[in-house]
């Protein structure tokens, strides 16, 4: 590994996630940085850093977040570069008032506009998550310790659980999670669209479209009807 500091405004982030690193539980959070030549390079970040940007990021709105990772960890792999932070070494602020960081905003654009057509839906990768209805973040699959137990969870073989509420089987709500594939001239890309701009887009909220059908899509085929009239 090489250490380095690295500055990028995020662009881009997936629900955090509970993993299993070195035979322990710990918390991911992955972000993508963009600089000022729209170059993106993908940050990962484990343990105490990934909820306290997480719930940063979240609080936040939708103002543009500049981050600065002091004493990251360079990865390459497959000629694909990533960040990381290290335990207990390295640094995390956002939108710290420095010099270096009013100098990076001023190189900004802070408006793009695409113009492009919606060509398919990967619905594969799921059109929605279950979050937690009271503080809004992702819900977790939690295996049942005794699965020989009676009720209806022990029926699914396990029970949701929200990380922040720390609430076994909180109330569920549906969000959004679009990965859509684009053309424009002369290429294609795909972009994530998690839940208030997709709602945008279909003017109505996720629950409507489920009903009360909580399990997340895993089969391709299941497209909601609504989601097939972008494309």
């Amino acid at each position: 590994f090489v250490f380095a500091d690295v500055i990028g405004q995020i662009v881009e982030l997936t629900p955090i996630e509970v993993v299993s690193a070195n035979g322990k539980e710990t918390h991911k959070l992955t972000v993508e940085l963009r600089n000022e030549k729209d170059e993106r390079l993908p940050m990962v970040l484990w343990g105490n850093f990934a909820t306290d940007v997480s719930d940063a990021i979240q609080g936040r709105g939708e103002n543009a977040i500049i981050c600065v990772l002091r004493f990251g960890k360079i990865k390459v792999w497959k000629y694909e570069r990533s960040v990381l932070n290290a335990y207990n070494v390295s640094d995390v602020e956002l939108n710290p008032l420095t010099p270096e960081v009013e100098a990076f905003a001023s190189l900004l654009s802070s408006v793009y506009i695409v113009m492009c057509t919606i060509a398919a839906i990967e619905s594969d990768m799921g059109c929605y998550y279950l979050s937690c209805k009271v503080c809004s973040k992702k819900v977790l699959n939690v295996p049942n310790d005794n699965i020989d137990e009676q009720g209806d969870e022990d029926e699914m073989g396990f029970h949701y659980y929200c990380v922040k509420c720390k609430v076994k089987n909180p109330r569920l709500m549906p969000r959004y999670k679009l990965h859509l594939v684009v053309l424009d001239n002369p290429g294609n890309s795909k972009f994530l669209l998690f839940d208030a701009i997709a709602m945008q887009i279909l003017n109505r909220p996720c629950n409507e479209l489920t009903g009360s059908n909580f399990e997340e899509m895993q089969d391709p085929e299941d497209i909601l009807l609504a989601l097939k009239d972008l494309v």
